[in-house]
């Protein structure tokens, strides 16, 4: 392949990354919605955590840094509280490498930022 058929096959996965991404945010929406109808609580933090652990794990088992996950986690809750969406997270990694920028942000945009701690002895 020569380097425009690369750069045209990158943009096309791209295209596909930005497509899934918002597949999964309004899907994110759909369940809200679901589960505020319902009465039932919005937070299931077995789910984000498995969530949150298969992510990781399928990062490090396509040989991509977890790390990488970890940012793009970190756009997406940022990207929820541009929209003026309240957050609830239960990844402390993020928290612990960003929580005071997240707050800050959360704080400048008037949304409420929650998120799960525990403390083990």
């Amino acid at each position: 392949m020569n380097l425009q058929q690369l750069r045209d096959k990158l943009t096309d996965v791209d295209r596909r990354l930005i497509s899934l991404i918002a597949e999964r945010q309004k899907l994110v929406g759909e369940i809200g919605r679901d589960k505020q109808g319902r009465g039932t609580a919005t937070r299931d933090y077995a789910r984000e955590k498995d969530v949150i652990r298969t992510g990781r794990d399928r990062a490090t088992a396509l040989g991509l840094d977890p790390a990488l996950a970890e940012r793009i986690l970190r756009e997406l809750i940022e990207a929820s509280i541009s929209n003026g969406k309240h957050v609830v997270t239960a990844n402390k990694e993020v928290m612990a490498h960003h929580g005071a920028e997240l707050l800050a942000h959360a704080a400048e945009r008037g949304v409420d930022l929650y998120f799960e701690a525990s403390v083990g002895a």
